[in-house]
């Protein structure tokens, strides 16, 4: 598995709009990350464009996170200052 640069991850995840109707987009990003590194990934449409995505690495999972990747309005990108990663969701 690729090695992972938590921080650039977190941004660049925390600097899609993903506010709650605008999920399409953070969606296909989530997917195509996870599929990069070595997950994975089903689909499950849900409206709009908009899908739950169940992500593995191909054994039975021990742990399953069950979360949510929308945010509420209003949408602000990331910042990183002293260190610490702020933003919507971050």
């Amino acid at each position: 598995m690729p090695s992972i640069d938590v921080a650039t991850l977190t941004r660049s995840l925390v600097d899609i709009d993903s506010t709650t109707g605008q999920e399409h987009q953070v969606g296909r990003w989530l997917a195509d990350t996870l599929r990069a590194l070595g997950y994975a990934v089903v689909e499950q449409p849900v409206s709009d464009g908009r899908v739950n995505l169940w992500a593995h690495l191909h054994t039975t999972p021990t742990l399953v996170f069950s979360t949510h990747y929308d945010c509420v309005p209003p949408f602000f990108p990331s910042r990183l200052e002293g260190g610490v990663i702020s933003g919507r969701g971050a």
